[in-house]
């Protein structure tokens, strides 16, 4: 491989790289015009057959409506005492 070649190889990586921190950053905040901003227009999200496969849009959509859910229901939780188990 060329020099040239390599640095270029390097950049993607790099770009491909920024992209997957994007998505993650967008799904932890829940920042879904963030999310939105990293996906293609004719993008789809492959999660395999036993989860999901979406378009883009609605991808970023799903993952963070499920992250909020995850994040109340943590939340409830932690406020919510369990009774304490009889012996």
């Amino acid at each position: 491989m060329t020099t040239a070649g390599a640095l270029q190889d390097l950049a993607d990586r790099q770009a491909i790289s920024d992209l997957i921190y994007r998505y993650c950053r967008s799904v932890d905040r829940i920042d879904i015009p963030l999310g939105h901003s990293i996906w293609h227009e004719d993008g789809i999200a492959d999660y395999g057959e036993a989860v999901w496969t979406s378009a883009s849009p609605s991808a970023i959509s799903t993952r963070c409506a499920m992250r909020l859910r995850c994040t109340i229901m943590t939340r409830v939780a932690a406020i919510v005492p369990t009774p304490p188990t009889r012996r």
